[in-house]
């Protein structure tokens, strides 16, 4: 399971508590994502998958969890969304995913509005069974099921992820900063008022500001300077309850040492820039 697991009631008030700075870790992998294709929702339950014949490929060399994330702003579903991936697995058995896009158990706002880059696990079934952590090697089409006509337009990016014990922690970590590339607003001028119309604008590019104590040259983010890798930042409240994981596809990272003259510890300051990024909330 890429994810976290759902989240019991009893643990709902933990799980609703703000987020503390070391309850956040960042893990890296240098297995890369695949990017497999954007899905148009076109119709109520329509959609079409436009794939990419690379990372098609790529997947079949290297089988995959998968991941559904939401490319589109203002997704102001009425119901719950399911998509079903069909394909196979690396035996090449029929293989399919359903991922949900609902609102978790504990959460205040009970809408089903999807936020850009919010993702949802495709949970693997053979013969209508949870095959937990097994991968697609293969994908034949996508289904968009419980579409209403409110999903008309949405656009969800099917993604591969590596699996989460392929990712080594980060440690001694300081400060981490995501820029999660949402589009940023925009302002239309009309005569002499310059806010008339406001609008999602571009999506920037995606960014990270990462700072740690620099533990030696070969282990840490210096490990890692100079390379492509995929991201995971895991959400652990009171050292027990996963609550979030936001997978970062096509991650770069440059580090810097920096240090002074006295016993304070050297440290990294890094810069980085990624392609994709989904975040799987905990139900």
């Amino acid at each position: 399971m890429l994810g976290p697991k759902t989240i019991a009631v009893a643990n709902y008030p933990a799980a609703t508590k703000p987020l503390l700075g070391f309850e956040q870790q960042l893990y890296v992998s240098t297995q890369a994502f695949t990017d497999l294709g954007l899905l148009l929702i076109t119709a109520p339950n329509s959609g079409t998958f436009t794939a990419s014949v690379a990372a098609a490929a790529q997947l079949a060399a290297t089988p995959q969890q998968l991941l559904c994330i939401c490319e589109t702003t203002d997704v102001l579903g009425d119901s719950a969304l399911v998509v079903q991936a069909i394909g196979t697995d690396v035996n090449g058995n029929p293989l399919s995913g359903v991922a949900t896009f609902t609102p978790p158990g504990y959460a205040q706002d009970k809408s089903y509005d999807i936020t850009q880059h919010r993702a949802a696990e495709f949970l693997p079934y053979q013969g209508g069974v949870l095959v937990d952590g097994t991968a697609f090697k293969t994908i034949t089409s996508l289904v968009p099921m419980g579409a209403t006509a409110s999903y008309t337009n949405a656009k969800f990016r099917v993604v591969g992820m590596p699996p989460v014990s392929a990712f080594v922690k980060i440690g001694t970590k300081i400060s981490l900063e995501i820029d999660p590339k949402i589009s940023e607003p925009v302002a239309i001028q009309d005569g002499a008022d310059r806010g008339a119309y406001i609008k999602p604008g571009e999506i920037p590019v995606g960014s990270m500001t990462i700072s740690t104590k620099d533990p030696s040259s070969a282990d840490g983010l210096r490990r890692y300077s100079g390379h492509t890798l995929t991201g995971l930042v895991q959400e652990v409240k009171q050292d027990f309850l996963p609550t979030q994981s936001i997978f970062i596809g096509g991650l770069y990272i440059a580090a810097k040492p920096k240090g002074s003259e006295g016993q304070e510890a050297v440290t990294l300051e890094c810069s980085a820039m990624y392609q994709r990024i989904g975040s799987v909330l905990a139900q």
